[in-house]
C-alpha cells in the first residue's frame, strides 16, 4: 500500500460500521490483501456507494492483483470526497498498473498540488518520474499522417485591387496580372512526420524528426507548395528547467521549382513556475537561402519569451513575444531585408471528453531597410492573424479538425496590401 497514512490519519478515515470493515482493515495491516478482499468483495452489492467500504475494497483489491476492481471502488469514492487525497493516490496507483498513464499522471499532479507530506511526495514523483522521465536507453517513436481540404480566397497572399499607382512615374496607374492581385482556389493537403526520443541518460534526451508537407491548389497550381524538414537536438533536463539545443534543415518548392531553404540553430530555456505554468526563453538563427533570387538571402535571428498554464479542466492558454532582424547579405538592396516584432496569444479549452476548441492569434510589425524604388518610401507592415477551430477524437489516435484562419496584412505600399481568409478540415491519425 502507498504511504496513504501520511495524507490522513486512519482513525479519521474509517468510522466505525460494518463489522467486516474492521475486519479487512487488520487483514490489511497484517499484508493479507487478497483475503481482505475475499472478505469484501461479495458485500459490493449492499455497500458500496459507502466511501468507507469502497477505500478499504479499493486497497484490498489493488494489492491483491485487481486494479480494475480498485479502480472502479477508488473511483466511487472521489467522486463522493474529492478532497480525499489518500484515495486519489491509490487510484493513480491503480491507473499506473493497468497501463493507464494520462489518467495515473492526472491523478497524481492532483495529489502533488494538495503539498501532501514529504512521505508521500517522494512516492509521488517516483510514479510521475516512471510515466513521463526519460529512462537511460529508453526511445519512442511517434509518427502520424494527415490529410485535409479547404477553400483559399487569396492562395497568392496579393492585393485585391487590380490596379496600382507607381509614385516614381508621377503616379501613372497600371493594370496588375493575374498573378498579382488576390486569386480564390480551392485546395488539398497532405503531410506526414515522425520524431525520435531517445534517453542517452536520465537527465540527457536526444531528439530527432522529419516532417513533409503538401498542398495542391486546385486551379493555381503556380502556388503548389511542398516542404521537408529535418530537426535534431539535445534537451537537458533538471528538476523545474530544460535546456535545448539543436538544428533544423528545411527546403521548400513551389510549383515544382526550389524556392527557399533554411538551415538554422535554435536554443530554448523553460523553467516550471508550478505544477501549472512555465516561462520560456528562446533565441533561433537561421539563414534563408533562395536559389533563384539570391539577392533576397538573408540571415534570420530572432529572441523571445513565452508563458503557458493549464487550467483546471486540462484546458491551457498561452502568450509571447519576440523580436528579430532579416539581414541581407546584398548590402545593395536593404529594402529587402527588415526588423521585426511580434507577439502571440492563445488557447485550448475542453468542451467534452472528445472535443477541444482552439484559437490562435499573433500580430506581426515588420519595419524595412532602404526605400523600394518605385514607390519612393520605405515599407511598413503590420499582419494579424487569427484562426479558431474544433478537434474532435471520435475514437483513439484519429482527429479531425475543421478551423477557419483570417490573415491582414496592413502595409504603407498597396502592392503588399491584403486579406487572406482559409476554411479548411484536416483528418490526422497518430502511432507509436
Amino acid at each position: 500500500m502507498l504511504a496513504a497514512s501520511c495524507l490522513l490519519a486512519s482513525s479519521a478515515l474509517f468510522a466505525a460500521g460494518h463489522p467486516a470493515l474492521a475486519s479487512a482493515q487488520q487483514m490489511l495491516a497484517r499484508k493479507q490483501p487478497a483475503a481482505a478482499f475475499k472478505l469484501l468483495a461479495p458485500l459490493a452489492p449492499q455497500l458500496s456507494g459507502d466511501p468507507e467500504f469502497d477505500y478499504l475494497l479499493g486497497i484490498a483489491a489493488l494489492d491483491s492483483g485487481n486494479p480494475t476492481e480498485a479502480v472502479f471502488a477508488l473511483e466511487r469514492v472521489v467522486d463522493i470526497q474529492p478532497d480525499n487525497q489518500p484515495a486519489r493516490l491509490e487510484l493513480a496507483r491503480a491507473h499506473f498498473m493497468l497501463g493507464e498513464k494520462a489518467a495515473a499522471r492526472e491523478e497524481f499532479q492532483t495529489v502533488k498540488d494538495a503539498n501532501p507530506p514529504k512521505a508521500a511526495l517522494s512516492t509521488i514523483n517516483q510514479y510521475l518520474n516512471a510515466i513521463d522521465g526519460p529512462e537511460a536507453g529508453k526511445t519512442r517513436i511517434h509518427g502520424y499522417v494527415q490529410a485535409g481540404l479547404g477553400r483559399d480566397s487569396n492562395v497568392n497572399s496579393a492585393t485585391g485591387q487590380q490596379q496600382i499607382a507607381i509614385p516614381l512615374l508621377g503616379g501613372l496607374v497600371f493594370n496588375l496580372n493575374d498573378n498579382n492581385h488576390s486569386q480564390k482556389d480551392s485546395f488539398s493537403t497532405l503531410a506526414g512526420g515522425v520524431d525520435i526520443r531517445h534517453a542517452i541518460d536520465n537527465d540527457l534526451i536526444w531528439t530527432a524528426s522529419l516532417d513533409a508537407n503538401w498542398r495542391n491548389n486546385h486551379r493555381w497550381d503556380a502556388y503548389d507548395m511542398r516542404s521537408l524538414t529535418a530537426q535534431t537536438g539535445l534537451t537537458w533536463l533538471r528538476p523545474e528547467d530544460s535546456y535545448s539545443l539543436g538544428l533544423v534543415r528545411q527546403s521548400l518548392r513551389v510549383d515544382g521549382q526550389s524556392y527557399r531553404t533554411l538551415t538554422g540553430l535554435n536554443g530554448q530555456w523553460v523553467h516550471a513556475l508550478n505544477a501549472e505554468s512555465q516561462i520560456a526563453l528562446y533565441a533561433q538563427f537561421g539563414q534563408l537561402r533562395y536559389p533563384i533570387q539570391a539577392v533576397r538571402n538573408v540571415n534570420r535571428s530572432v529572441v523571445g519569451a513565452a508563458y503557458a498554464e493549464q487550467l483546471d479542466d486540462d484546458s491551457m492558454m498561452y502568450s509571447g513575444f519576440y523580436m528579430g532582424r532579416e539581414a541581407v547579405r546584398e548590402r545593395s538592396y536593404p529594402h529587402l531585408g527588415h526588423k521585426l516584432f511580434g507577439f502571440r496569444l492563445g488557447g485550448e479549452w475542453n468542451l467534452r471528453p472528445d472535443l477541444k476548441l482552439f484559437v490562435q492569434s499573433s500580430f506581426e510589425r515588420r519595419r524595412y531597410g532602404g526605400q523600394e524604388t518605385l514607390f519612393k518610401t520605405s515599407r511598413r507592415d503590420r499582419q494579424l492573424d487569427l484562426r479558431i477551430g474544433l478537434s474532435y477524437t471520435p475514437i483513439k489516435n484519429l482527429t479531425l479538425m475543421p478551423s477557419l484562419s483570417w490573415t491582414r496584412s496592413r502595409s504603407n505600399i498597396s502592392l503588399h496590401d491584403y486579406r487572406r481568409t482559409q476554411a479548411d478540415l484536416t483528418v490526422r491519425y497518430d502511432f507509436e
